[in-house]
């Protein structure tokens, strides 16, 4: 037994939107990433140890080690890594 033409078609048009909307997802993870990277450029955070709290908008600086070291780089979450989260979460 074989799919008919049409829904072939179905099939392959919803794969395809799926991909469309994946795509789109990223798309719009890339333009909060320019967002964030424009807007610590404004605030002068680049190659502070500061790190910008995408829910709140509070800018956190991170403590300097006693010994004058580099602490390790701020850790961000993406915007499509915390959507999926919350998505996940009851």
């Amino acid at each position: 037994m074989q799919l008919t033409p049409q829904d072939l078609y179905r099939l392959r048009r919803a794969q395809l939107l799926a991909e469309r909307s994946a795509l789109e997802a990223r798309l719009a993870a890339n333009a909060a990433q320019w967002l964030l990277l424009k807007l610590e450029a404004s605030y002068r955070l680049l190659g502070r140890q500061a790190t910008v709290d995408i829910q709140t908008g509070a800018i956190a600086f991170l403590p300097v080690p006693p010994d004058g070291g580099h602490a390790p780089a701020p850790s961000r979450v993406s915007p499509v890594a915390l959507a999926e989260r919350q998505a996940d979460a009851p």
